[in-house]
């Protein structure tokens, strides 16, 4: 697939592609992004439609950059879950003990007063 065989299929395809990619992801420039994503991938060979799509009619290779568009957006989407999942992961497990000085000292004295008080004598 050459350069301006790309470059017609992207001035045929992109607005389409922006649209879904804008309605999966619900945000404009990731949608932008994604759908130039993929036009970039056949440019450096990163991609490349299969060998029966080659030399067929725009219908079918814009489905097939349709079906990779949005393949590419779940990917974004699955990306995005696993950057939240670590920063919760992190900042529960990294938080700091924030709590005055005060309460600390308070729960220090209750704690030695329940142990002095509960806990039966040990021998």
């Amino acid at each position: 697939m050459n350069n301006d065989h790309i470059e017609s299929l992207f001035r045929t395809h992109y607005a389409g592609m922006y649209r879904l990619a804008l309605s999966i992801l619900h945000d404009e420039a990731e949608a932008k992004a994604a759908a130039s994503d993929i036009f970039a991938r056949l440019l450096d060979g990163r991609a490349a439609p299969p060998r029966d799509l080659s030399g067929t009619d725009d219908t079918r290779m814009g489905a097939w950059l349709m079906v990779s568009l949005r393949n590419h957006c779940l990917d974004i989407i699955d990306h995005h879950t696993v950057e939240q999942r670590f920063r919760h992961l992190q900042t529960t497990e990294t938080r700091p003990d924030l709590s005055p000085v005060e309460n600390v000292e308070h729960r220090y004295r209750l704690l030695n007063h329940l142990i002095d008080t509960i806990l039966t004598p040990q021998t």
